[in-house]
């Protein structure tokens, strides 16, 4: 069965062959519609051996557990969710009281305390009061000649993505291919359009799609994750009457607090032209953000936002604004986390040439064809703030109060 695609005849042609009419056709499309595809160029690339990828993620060494019990509110008995990365003769500090303690023992999750070190006093640890208690350690403290403490390790742990088929083909009549046209050659218009939309497509999924697996024609397929899928951490929703500073600042600290070892702290951002007015606005009413246009990165167009926290590397992404709901959207993603795997990269073959088809239809046609599949690893250092929006901004600064909040912002 024929793969539908970009097909030209001689019969709808008429108007664009030679005469008294400009050479030039304005072709219509979104500026720089595919920034994420062309971003890859410069990202790392693997080979996949198989239609499922799979890689291994190690996450950060604690240094802060949660208090689930205690054996009393000034015993020397506390349980916590976890206590796998602790070793005896770790000091921490309790975050609510600030009293220092001293882990003698470890069993399974309870830990044999020494309470009220350095003259902090034993203050009662109340669990289940509505509020949360935690401990975090600030070190070790061993005696003289002391025996090798217990290993600590940390055990990398799974994931995986599976590839994606895309194909995309052409098509002309042996009459079209034949006519002269004022526009030039219309074989390779047909299969450059072919390309573009074929780029495009992998672009929407490399960004939006979600894992799934099925059957045609009694043959499998499949359907990627795309890199938003892959964030669970850190998805924010923007407030409802407007995009404010203590959210923008919520988001971006969080978005900065982990990083990949050995890497630069630093982040793309994809972002809707509603999102990025919202940001605009936000640079206007308050001086501690700013935004920059930076020299073009693979021909994109880049503004640099600087924060209290890190810097931005912002996109406007055409394909965001096709749709009214992604263009309030921004996405932050690291790129030292980002990989494309190919199980083949993209190729095309033609049907037919030298004015004959392989099923001897008066036609040429041709199809591109990728599989692949994408990689987000340590989804932590990622981000996804929707909704963002202007429409309820006040039309000039607001004052500040002495925290830096917005006057009756909440």
């Amino acid at each position: 069965m024929a793969v539908k695609g970009i097909f030209v005849s001689d019969g709808g042609a008429l108007a664009e062959r030679t005469g008294g009419f400009s050479n030039t056709i304005l072709h219509e499309e979104r500026g720089g519609a595919t920034p994420f595809f062309a971003l890859s160029a410069g990202m790392s690339e693997t080979k996949a051996d198989n239609s499922t990828v799979t890689w291994y993620e190690e996450g950060i060494w604690h240094t802060r557990a949660i208090i689930t019990a205690v054996s009393s509110p000034t015993g020397n008995l506390i349980t916590v969710e976890d206590s796998s990365w602790m070793t005896e003769n770790m000091i921490f500090i309790v975050e609510a009281t600030g009293e220092h303690i001293h882990i003698l023992g470890i069993s399974g999750n309870v830990l044999t305390v020494q309470r009220g070190l350095s003259g902090t006093g034993v203050a009662p640890i109340v669990v289940g009061g509505g509020s949360e208690q935690a401990i975090q350690c600030i070190g070790t403290a061993f005696e003289e000649a002391s025996e090798r403490p217990t290993a600590v390790a940390t055990n990398p742990y799974p994931r995986t993505n599976i590839t994606q088929i895309f194909r995309n083909s052409w098509d002309i009549s042996r009459t079209a291919k034949s006519t002269t046209y004022r526009h030039g050659d219309r074989k390779a218009r047909n299969k450059q359009t072919a390309a573009m939309i074929h780029a495009t497509l992998i672009e929407y999924s490399l960004l939006f799609g979600r894992r799934h697996m099925g059957v045609i024609n009694n043959k499998p397929y499949r359907q990627m994750d795309g890199v938003l899928s892959q964030l669970r951490s850190n998805i924010f929703i923007a407030p409802t009457d407007g995009l404010t500073r203590r959210s923008l600042d919520d988001y971006v600290e969080r978005l900065f607090s982990k990083n990949i070892k050995g890497q630069p702290n630093e982040r793309i951002t994809f972002v809707g032209n509603a999102a990025l007015r919202a940001l605009n606005e936000i640079v206007w009413r308050y001086g501690s953000y700013n935004i920059s246009v930076r020299e073009n990165t693979f021909g994109i167009n880049v503004r640099n936002f600087v924060t209290p926290f890190g810097d931005l590397t912002m996109i406007p992404h055409p394909l965001m604004n096709d749709s009214p709901i992604f263009s309030h959207d921004m996405y932050s993603l690291h790129p030292a986390a980002m990989e494309i795997a190919w199980l083949d990269k993209t190729f095309h073959l033609d049907e037919g040439g030298n004015g004959q088809a392989s099923d001897l239809r008066d036609a040429e046609a041709g199809v591109f064809t990728s599989e692949l599949t994408v990689k987000y690893g340590l989804e932590q250092t990622g981000a996804i703030m929707t909704g963002i929006n202007v429409d309820h901004f006040a039309p000039c600064p607001c004052p500040l109060d002495e925290e830096g909040g917005d006057v009756g912002e909440g």
